[in-house]
């Protein structure tokens, strides 16, 4: 059975899938992370030798078939590492919102019976430790891995290692176990697609968090719709991640639809910034919540006031032309008319153009 089949059926794993891509084209860009400014490449290659080191690391450590994983962190391309590692390993992930109070953390952290943990920065450790100063064991959870280790120099749990040690530890299981590289890649293709990849936790609203447990298939086929209906491939896939990648739409464009695809994600250097990042990356696929949407169009306003009177009247003439063209494609079932064709065609040469240049989703197909 062909990849495409595969994809189609849900008969592989997302890891299954970064080999797939680490092999056919390993010289292709698969990640961009933005630090102080300068955007890092990581190429497929890349993607996967990171993935199998931060494995063998947690080899290492003593991590085993069905164990959890907690990851409380920032979006990083240390949070997919640790996310495609585990799954190879056939552990399960979960994702914790890095917004959540200790009490929670700790709660989901508990419940999901996790034995490691990936926190982003030293305010994610920190929730461990007040857990554990506040009366709450966490018996199960033997490793917190920190990302970003600065401002923790003087910390001196022993349950608590920087994710660069856990790559050393990887290099470590490799040198000492020969052909351990090997044996993960076959460790990994040897993994079924019916079994449990991510734990996602309800919000709790309406009484304690709840885990929905979620297979490679069931994200797969669930994802396959939207690939179909947009058309996305290896050439015309490309985001920007910036939600936490325990949110399932998040992780469905940043993860699933990447490792599909074998497209590009590019990491936000913050949400602060996602606005100039859209701008500078100009993305071919785009997921906006309502309040980034609102801060896209916040920035428009505020430029079109220093704008000239004609640019000002040009914008609320197409503005308002705009909204009655979709006013009545939505109460037309989504079909637009001829003469509204006509109509949008020119309020895109006119304006609309522009707009879609300056917020950078020029590229954007979806």
């Amino acid at each position: 059975m062909d990849i495409k089949s595969r994809i189609e059926k849900g008969q592989i794993t997302l890891p299954q899938l970064l080999s797939h891509w680490a092999h056919t084209q390993p010289k292709a860009l698969a990640l961009r992370e933005k630090d102080l400014g300068i955007w890092k490449r990581y190429t497929w290659k890349d993607y996967y030798r990171t993935v199998c080191r931060t494995a063998l690391g947690l080899k290492q450590l003593g991590f085993q078939e069905n164990d959890k994983l907690s990851i409380a962190s920032e979006d990083t391309p240390e949070w997919m590492y640790g996310d495609l590692a585990v799954q190879a390993l056939g552990g399960v992930t979960v994702g914790i919102y890095p917004t959540n109070p200790w009490p929670e953390l700790t709660y989901i952290v508990g419940h999901s019976e996790s034995r490691f943990a990936i926190c982003g920065d030293q305010e994610q450790v920190d929730k461990f430790i007040d857990a554990r100063n506040n009366g709450e064991p966490l018996a199960e959870l033997e490793k917190v891995i920190c990302v970003d280790m600065k401002g923790m120099r003087n910390y001196q749990q022993d349950w608590i290692i920087s994710f660069d040690d856990l790559l050393a530890l990887g290099d470590e299981y490799a040198k000492n176990h020969p052909g351990a590289e090997e044996a993960f890649a076959k460790e990994l293709d040897a993994r079924d697609p019916g079994d449990v990849a991510v734990l996602v936790y309800t919000s709790g609203t309406t009484g304690p968090p709840k885990g929905a447990m979620l297979s490679h298939k069931n994200l797969i086929v669930g994802a396959h719709p939207i690939k179909q209906k947009f058309g996305f491939n290896q050439q015309n896939y490309e985001v920007v991640c910036y939600l936490p990648l325990c949110h399932a739409a998040e992780r469905l464009f940043s993860t699933v639809m990447h490792c599909m695809t074998g497209g590009i994600v590019n990491y936000a250097e913050s949400v602060d910034t996602v606005a100039y990042d859209v701008r500078e990356i100009a993305p071919k696929a785009f997921l906006g919540v309502p309040r980034i949407w609102e801060k896209l169009q916040q920035g428009i306003l505020i430029r079109m006031q220093d704008a000239t009177p004609l640019q000002k009247r040009v914008f609320d003439f197409c503005m308002k032309q705009g909204r009655g063209i979709l006013d009545r494609t939505v109460a037309n079932q989504g079909q637009r008319t001829f003469t509204d064709s006509l109509r949008y065609f020119l309020l895109w040469v006119l304006c609309f153009r522009s707009l879609h240049k300056y917020l950078g989703l020029n590229r954007s197909r979806a």
